[in-house]
């Protein structure tokens, strides 16, 4: 049976958004868990609502935006709401989530009427601080002279891990906790193939290969056109099916490389989508094609579906799919086509099999109570610790 909430133990959670990705989702899937249900959890958005908030409310948790500019100098008010946030006598740990989140977190901490234990959540990976917005790379360096305050440092990777500690970033500080999954939201679904092949005007002998990321250039969206077209030339059943904000018809540069590539009648692009579940559950094949991740929650979420993957070795996605899909190097659109084709070239019964094991992999590592209880047992330890120094 659950615990109930203790209202004297509250989690003050700060995140620079709500909008679908995979920190928000992270976030939403930890305050509902059951291992986590002995805390209230109260979250602030340094900018809107958007699509997580809703679900995090009904959740039970408390969700509050404070509207802020996403660049610019924040308006004083919204800066005095944060060092005012912690100061509620039932707030017990303030934690932050990405690197604005951090910061907000370590200044509501500075804020409090007492010390309370200050925790930050990274879930990115940093291969090359040229490839992040000048305004976050800032960020970044500046959150290393920083990484002394809080009590603990969870990463959602072991790469991550090492590369933050490389910029400055304190070691003796570090919690790795894998994302967990919902292995009852994200399942196989026999007929969720049929579904999709007609929602999408496609033929039943159709092999969908699916690429489900939002557009930006961390993901290389081009490097999984490229394969594509590879792929196209020797699979005439395969269509490749892209899905994630931005990524649809009116992004001109997606476009435009659909159809230098020959690929129109072979690429389906459908943004955002709210279906995900259904959607990774009728495709044959996932892949990754990113050349930077922490810990790709996507690919967890096939897994779980049952459908096998080809990633590229970026962040710990190889130590996620292990041994039940395919690794291959960021930034080779040639291996990741050889990828794609050493599963596509299987039967359906043996690619079958292989999502077995995937979905197997996914339950026995990365269950959503697992990862939950690692959460737990980190915050039933800094709030002992910190009654154990105040005596």
């Amino acid at each position: 049976m659950t615990s109930r909430p203790n209202p004297t133990r509250e989690i003050l959670h700060f995140i620079a958004g709500l909008e679908t990705g995979g920190a928000e989702m992270a976030l939403y899937r930890l305050v509902k868990s059951g291992p986590l249900a002995v805390f209230r959890h109260r979250i602030i958005s340094l900018s809107t609502e958007g699509d997580v908030g809703p679900l995090i409310t009904r959740t039970g948790a408390r969700v509050e935006t404070l509207g802020m500019p996403r660049s610019g100098p924040p308006p004083l008010k919204s800066f005095m709401r944060v060092l005012a946030a912690a100061r509620r006598p039932e707030t017990a740990i303030i934690q932050g989530w990405m690197y604005h989140g951090n910061l907000a977190a370590t200044l509501a901490w500075v804020g409090a009427a007492r010390r309370l234990p200050l925790v930050w959540n990274i879930r990115h990976s940093i291969y090359d601080l040229g490839w992040e917005k000048p305004r976050t790379a800032r960020i970044v360096r500046s959150s290393a002279l920083l990484s002394r305050l809080p009590q603990a440092i969870i990463y959602n990777s072991v790469v991550s891990a090492e590369q933050h500690e490389r910029l400055g970033y304190v070691h003796w500080r570090r919690h790795v906790v894998p994302n967990g999954f919902d292995l009852s939201l994200f399942r196989p679904d026999p007929a969720a193939r049929s579904r999709l092949l007609a929602s999408l005007a496609l033929p039943e002998d159709a092999l969908l290969i699916g690429l489900i990321a939002r557009y930006h250039p961390h993901k290389d969206h081009d490097c999984f056109l490229d394969a594509a077209a590879q792929v196209a030339m020797r699979m005439p059943q395969a269509r490749f099916v892209m899905a994630g904000a931005g990524v649809d018809r009116e992004n001109g540069h997606l476009a435009s490389r659909v159809a230098a590539l020959g690929l129109d009648q072979r690429v389906v692009m459908l943004g955002q989508r709210s279906d995900v579940p259904a959607l990774l559950a009728g495709l044959d094949i996932v892949c990754l094609s990113s050349r930077s991740e922490g810990f790709p929650n996507v690919i967890g979420e096939a897994m779980a579906c049952g459908v096998p993957c080809v990633v590229t070795d970026v962040g710990d996605a190889g130590w996620l799919v292990g041994d039940t899909g395919f690794v291959v190097p960021p930034m080779d659109a040639g291996a990741l086509a050889q990828g794609i084709m050493r599963l596509a070239g299987l039967s359906p019964v043996e690619r079958a099999a292989w999502g077995a094991r995937a979905r197997e992999r996914i339950k026995e590592n990365f269950s959503l109570d697992a990862v939950a209880q690692h959460f737990r047992c980190l915050y039933d330890k800094l709030l002992t610790d910190r009654v154990q120094t105040a005596a």
